[in-house]
């Protein structure tokens, strides 16, 4: 007998999913919705519009955006519209959560589950590459940034009941940056796998579902025992305080100029002006062992909107450069694609770090940068040779081990793999050395993997393990 059917069968009833779609799309559309682009050419009186784009609230009002821009085209003679409109409507499908691309097709759901077990298969030690970043938090923000408000233990747990930190401060900074959130949202896994579709689910069997479901759980163990998700979440949480309190010291101290850097993220020397303002009349400051310490940056209290706003947008660029997240402006439109992501498995954070950290290092080219980079290579060399000697544990050829693997050339190759700001120089080397019948000279990815482009996949490093296997 056939069973019954419902209406209510073609709904979806994950909360957890349902959560995570609804915030993305919303957030998507609230964003779009402020967007404000202003006419450089327009003067008071004029009786053409202030703003060229004076926000988006719905598809209908891009699409008359698109049309406008063919307008455009059309009259200056341009060749590229169509592309020009594809990589548009690319970008507004990604802000507002809409898919690019058929997840939903066999191919793709089982691209997906290779990729998730790849992440589970080689993912273990990955925490370790994180450790160089400290460096990025000390250089850019300075030891008196950092150590003035380090959190304590208390701020580092949520509360069971609530959900909430136990410390205003620490509140207010995961409020404006929303940083040490990934293991509460679910999104560890993303910050070094794949940046695209996340919020599709698998669908087709059940025990197709059943086998994502397990790949999802195991990610997520995988995350908490390689150390990943503790201490990105350490690092995310330390930097969002160091930040805050960076621009409370720079408030209090006065007149300071709107650097180089400053600029960069929005910040010229009117708007820092106004910000420092607002800090030093609504921030609220303790007596510490060290001097007056940033207890509350008191945001809610500014009455300033446009400085609020800055400061918010300035803090959340900086936080994403310092601890690097992902962004859709980092990543190219045929990178996006379900085989791509495949492709370019724990590639893609490499690839957004070419503009993030080593383009961004050569336009300041300061003592910052320099201190940054020198850091980041002695503690990435610090968290390898710790790596190395976990690993020797239990081996019978130990000292051979150690001997191959923390040699000068080894140890000088494997800490500069592992600095962000070397990005994609070491693949790039290795392939081309390689090519000319040499060994590779970068051995020390956390993966375990090799450096070279093809190799470096895990996929194609898992489809030739098996292949070894069969034959052997």
């Amino acid at each position: 007998m056939d069973e019954a059917f419902s209406i209510s069968d073609l709904f979806v009833n994950d909360a957890d999913f349902l959560m995570t779609a609804y915030s993305r799309q919303m957030s998507g559309r609230v964003a779009m919705a402020r967007v404000r682009v202003k006419n450089p050419k327009w003067k008071a009186g004029d009786e053409t519009p202030e703003y060229l784009v004076d926000g988006v609230t719905s598809d209908g009002e891009f699409r008359t955006l698109l049309d406008e821009v063919r307008s455009v085209s059309d009259a200056t003679g341009g060749k590229q519209f169509a592309l020009d409109a594809e990589r548009l409507q690319f970008t507004y499908n990604s802000i507002i959560g809409r898919q690019n691309f058929d997840e939903g097709s066999a191919v793709n759901q089982g691209l997906r589950l290779l990729r998730d077990y790849n992440f589970l298969r080689v993912m273990n030690q990955v925490g370790f590459a994180q450790l160089s970043e400290l460096a990025s938090v000390t250089a850019q923000l300075g030891l008196r940034a950092m150590f003035h408000n380090m959190p304590s233990l208390r701020s580092m747990w949520r509360n069971a009941k609530t959900g909430k930190l136990d410390d205003a401060f620490a509140e207010e900074v995961e409020d404006v940056l929303t940083v040490g959130t990934d293991w509460v949202r679910h999104s560890t896994m993303t910050r070094v796998d794949e940046f695209g579709d996340l919020t599709g689910s698998v669908t087709g069997s059940r025990a197709f579902q059943q086998v994502d479901s397990a790949l999802q759980k195991g990610k997520k163990l995988t995350a908490a025992v390689s150390g990943m998700a503790p201490i990105n979440t350490f690092l995310q949480r330390l930097t969002g305080r160091a930040i805050f309190n960076k621009f409370a010291i720079l408030a209090r101290q006065g007149g300071k100029t709107a650097t180089r850097r400053m600029q960069a993220l929005g910040l010229d020397q009117a708007m820092l002006d106004r910000v420092t303002a607002q800090i030093n009349t609504h921030a609220k400051f303790k007596k510490g062992v060290g001097g007056r310490r940033l207890q509350q940056m008191g945001l809610n209290s500014w009455d300033d909107v446009e400085a609020k706003a800055a400061f918010e947008m300035a803090a959340f660029r900086l936080s994403r450069s310092i601890i690097q997240e992902n962004d859709l402006g980092n990543m190219s439109k045929w990178m996006s694609s379900p085989m791509m992501r495949t492709v370019l498995q724990f590639r893609s954070f490499m690839l957004a770090a070419w503009s993030k950290q080593f383009l961004q290092g050569l336009n300041h080219m300061d003592s910052t940068t320099l201190v940054q980079w020198g850091t980041s290579v002695f503690v990435a060399g610090l968290a390898y040779t710790a790596r190395t000697h976990l690993n020797s544990i239990g081996r019978s050829d130990r000292e051979e081990y150690l001997e191959s693997r923390l040699n000068l050339g080894a140890l000088a190759g494997a800490s500069l793999q592992n600095s962000s700001w070397f990005s994609v120089l070491s693949p790039g080397i290795d392939s081309a050395w390689m090519m000319l019948g040499n060994d590779s000279l970068f051995q020390g990815r956390n993966t375990q993997l090799a450096s070279n482009a093809l190799w470096g996949n895990p996929t194609a490093d898992l489809g030739n393990r098996v292949l070894i296997a069969t034959e052997n």
